[in-house]
């Protein structure tokens, strides 16, 4: 009985786990409003264009990975780990702070351990 529970609140947590980079991409598009820097600053065009981008490759591997071979999932998972090191790198390139700084870094590392449990659990 205990494995069985067990075994059904890891899936449960897999189902969710798998949906954070999403939601961190969403995040990273609607922070530039909520935080108050917009869209035109450096800090607000970094968010949304790299949370586009997670938000995108997150949902087609969401929507498609029933039809996506392993390599498929594995490229765009990478593209989605590299906007997410981008986000975690912006805010020391582009000299922002605040709020709009640990906003990027959270929600990029985030998705960095997404990714990677993802990226762990996509042979097993």
């Amino acid at each position: 009985m205990a494995h069985i529970m067990a075994r059904s609140l890891a899936q449960m947590w897999e189902r969710w786990f798998s949906r954070i980079a999403l939601i961190a991409g969403v995040w990273m598009i609607l922070s530039p409003w909520m935080i108050g820097v917009g869209a035109t600053t450096p800090a607000g065009f970094s968010a949304l264009a790299c949370g586009l981008i997670i938000a995108a490759a997150s949902t087609s591997v969401t929507i498609w990975q029933a039809r996506l071979s392993h390599q498929g999932v594995f490229v765009i998972a990478l593209i989605a780990a590299a906007m997410a090191g981008i986000a975690v790198v912006a805010p020391f390139l582009l000299q922002f702070g605040g709020l709009a700084r640990w906003s990027n870094i959270l929600a990029g590392m985030l998705v960095i351990v997404d990714v990677g449990y993802e990226l762990l659990n996509l042979n097993a």
